[in-house]
C-alpha cells in the first residue's frame, strides 16, 4: 500500500475522487528496479499498471519467429518518461501485455496490482485511460466526451 497523497501528485490520477484514490493506493506499491531490468514482458498476463516516478523505461515490440521460437527480435517502440503510465494493457481487454518494458537506468515506479477480486478502482481508471491513447488505439467502448472534458489527456 502507498499513500493516496503520493498518487495525488500525478496528473494521471487527477480525475479520481478520494474514494477511488484510496482504493488504488490500497493495491499499489513503490518498486525500484536497477538498470537493465525487464519490468514486464510482451505476451504475459497484464496483472499491473505502472506509473514511472524516476528514470526512464524503454518499450519494445517483440517478434518471435513461428518456426524458430528461440529466435526473436526486439524493436524499440518508444520511451516512457517520469509521470507517464505504462502497462496500460492491464486496463484493456484481453489483459495481456503487448510490449516489453525495460529500464535502461535505475527507475522508481508505482505498481498498481490488478486481481479479479479487486475491481473497485479499475472502472474509474478504464473510463479515463482511453483519452491517453492515440485515437486509433482507443477501445471501441470508450466515451469520447470524457476526452473533450479532459483535453490535457488527449494526444
Amino acid at each position: 500500500m502507498i499513500s493516496p497523497e503520493l498518487l495525488r501528485r500525478y496528473p494521471f490520477f487527477s480525475f479520481l475522487d478520494d474514494n477511488h484514490l484510496k482504493a488504488v493506493a490500497m493495491i499499489a506499491e513503490e518498486e525500484n528496479h536497477p538498470g537493465g531490468t525487464n519490468i514486464l514482458q510482451s505476451g504475459d498476463p497484464a496483472d499491473a499498471l505502472y506509473l514511472l516516478m524516476k528514470g526512464s523505461v524503454d518499450l519494445f515490440y517483440v517478434v518471435q519467429e513461428e518456426f524458430h521460437p528461440s529466435s526473436k527480435k526486439e524493436f524499440l517502440m518508444g520511451e516512457v518518461n517520469p509521470e507517464e503510465p505504462f502497462g496500460i494493457s492491464a486496463l484493456i481487454e484481453p489483459y495481456q501485455y503487448t510490449a516489453s518494458a525495460r529500464a535502461p537506468v535505475p527507475v522508481s515506479v508505482i505498481k498498481i496490482f490488478y486481481a479479479k477480486s479487486q475491481k473497485q478502482p479499475w472502472p474509474a481508471l478504464q473510463t479515463h485511460v482511453p483519452c491517453w491513447l492515440p485515437p486509433g488505439h482507443r477501445p471501441l467502448k470508450h466515451n469520447p466526451t470524457l476526452c473533450k472534458q479532459n483535453p490535457q489527456r488527449v494526444f
